[in-house]
C-alpha cells in the first residue's frame, strides 16, 4: 500500500516538474523573440506636395467628403510628374472616375484596383495594385520606391486630426507614403483640412505595421 502511495506521489512530483519545465520554456522563448519590425539603413525624405481631400463642405451639390483614393492618386501624380497639384484636379479626377471607373460613384469608397486604373488611365503613370490575391507588398518595397523617388499609395486607417506619431485605430483610409528612416514612416494624409495636421505626418513602424489593411496599397511603377 505504502510503495502504491509513493509511486503516485513520485507521478504526480514528475508530471508537475516537467509541466512547470514545459511552461518555462515556452516563456522563455516568447521573451526571447519579440517581434521585430525591419528597419531601413537611410532615410529617405520625397519632396511631394500636400493636398487636403475636404476641399468643400458637405452640401446637396458636394455630397460627400470621402475623397481619399482620388487625393491620393492626385498627390501622388503630383509627386511623380512634378506639378502643383490644386482643388480642380481632384474634382477633374472624380469626375472622371465616375464615367470611366466601373461601381464608382462620388463619394463611394474607393480599393486599389481603381486607384491605380485610374493613376495608369488619366496620368499615364504605371501602377500596381497589391491587396489579398495579389503579390504581397512589404516596408521593404515601399522603402524601395522611396529610393526611386515614387510614393506609395497605402490604405490604413482614418486619422482625423491626430497629432501624435502613433497611428490609432479608424476606418479604412487611403494615404499617400512620402518618406521612412529608422524609427518612422512619413505620410502625406489627405483627410486633414490643414498641412500642419496631414503633410509630412510621421508615424512610428510599428503602430504603422499595426493599422495597414492586409498590406494593401498601389505602388507607382514609374519607368
Amino acid at each position: 500500500m505504502f510503495k502504491h502511495i509513493f509511486s503516485c506521489l513520485l507521478g504526480c512530483f514528475i508530471f508537475f516538474f516537467v509541466a512547470c519545465a514545459k511552461e518555462d520554456f515556452i516563456d522563455e522563448v516568447t521573451e526571447a523573440a519579440p517581434f521585430v519590425p525591419w528597419r531601413p539603413a537611410e532615410e529617405i525624405i520625397l519632396d511631394c506636395p500636400w493636398l487636403s481631400q475636404q476641399f468643400a463642405e458637405v452640401t446637396e451639390e458636394n455630397p460627400s467628403t470621402l475623397n481619399c483614393g482620388p487625393t491620393s492618386v492626385v498627390m501622388a501624380a503630383a509627386c511623380i510628374d512634378g506639378f502643383t497639384p490644386e482643388t480642380q484636379d481632384i474634382v477633374d479626377v472624380i469626375t472622371w472616375m465616375e464615367e470611366n471607373i466601373d461601381d464608382y460613384n462620388y463619394g463611394s469608397v474607393t480599393n486599389a484596383l481603381q486607384l491605380s486604373d485610374t493613376m495608369s488611365w488619366y496620368y499615364d503613370i504605371t501602377a500596381r495594385p497589391f491587396k489579398d490575391s495579389y503579390e504581397p507588398l512589404s516596408l521593404q518595397d515601399i522603402y524601395g520606391a522611396l529610393e526611386d523617388s515614387d510614393p506609395t499609395l497605402v490604405f490604413t486607417s482614418w486619422q482625423g486630426d491626430n497629432e501624435t506619431d502613433v497611428m490609432t485605430s479608424g476606418s479604412a483610409h487611403a494615404m499617400l507614403i512620402v518618406g521612412m528612416n529608422q524609427k518612422y514612416v512619413v505620410v502625406n494624409d489627405p483627410g486633414p483640412w490643414d498641412a500642419d495636421f496631414g503633410a509630412y505626418h510621421e508615424y512610428t513602424i510599428e503602430s504603422f505595421q499595426q493599422r495597414w489593411l492586409s498590406d494593401a496599397g498601389v505602388r507607382f511603377l514609374v519607368e
